[in-house]
């Protein structure tokens, strides 16, 4: 056995050497974050309304343990914020950092309640975070530009009349169809008027 490790140690150590590699690129090349929702799952989950957050309970803190995320660049969340929110911009959702502050409040029994510039920018994130199984994050709806109007208009706050979700479209399109689908007079068509051409007789020539 020594002798053949020594006739062929070259080959060996090259074998050894393919073998780390291949290890190590199999190590390298294992996703840290993986989806646990197939496409049916998560659909159901956008349908899910219990994980929204009305933007009026967020401002009278009626959830006290509940932890505001912004997922707006450092920029806008440094120009303006919600109180004691914690900035996780959208582009570092799954870095291990953020991750860890994740599993760190789904252990402690508290919520993450994300919040963009409006709903929608939210929406993503909460569904990426759902995929791949954290499960303790709900989105405020209205988003921050609505949450700004909040202490100014106290109104939205005691009638609960929230723009957010009484959006009032431009075109009434329900009427429009009601009236295009009702008859309509014929227009009378006027009968076109033949034009019989008059011959002029010609000059026998002459003067005055």
């Amino acid at each position: 056995m020594k002798k053949f490790i020594k006739k062929n140690w070259i080959v060996l150590s090259a074998l050894v050497v393919v073998v780390l590699i291949i290890f190590i690129l199999l190590i390298s090349g294992k996703p840290s974050v993986t989806y646990k929702l197939n496409p049916q799952e998560a659909l159901i989950a956008l349908s899910d309304t219990s994980v929204f957050v009305s933007p009026a309970d967020v401002f009278n803190k009626k959830d006290k343990t509940a932890i505001l995320v912004d997922v707006r660049n450092s920029d806008e969340f440094t120009r303006g914020h919600i109180e004691n929110a914690v900035n996780v911009p959208v582009l570092e959702l799954f870095s291990s950092r953020s991750l860890r502050f994740f599993k760190d409040l789904a252990k402690s029994g508290q919520q993450a309640i994300l919040y963009g510039n409006n709903q929608l920018q939210a929406n993503s994130p909460w569904l990426l975070l759902k995929q791949t199984g954290i499960e303790n994050v709900k989105v405020m709806q209205g988003g921050y530009d609505f949450y700004k109007m909040l202490p100014v208009n106290d109104s939205l706050l005691k009638t609960g009349n929230l723009c957010w979700k009484n959006e009032i479209p431009v075109i009434d399109t329900a009427e429009f169809n009601k009236k295009a689908a009702e008859p309509t007079e014929p227009v009378a068509v006027k009968k076109p008027v033949k034009v019989i051409p008059v011959k002029k007789e010609t000059s026998s020539g002459g003067g005055c």
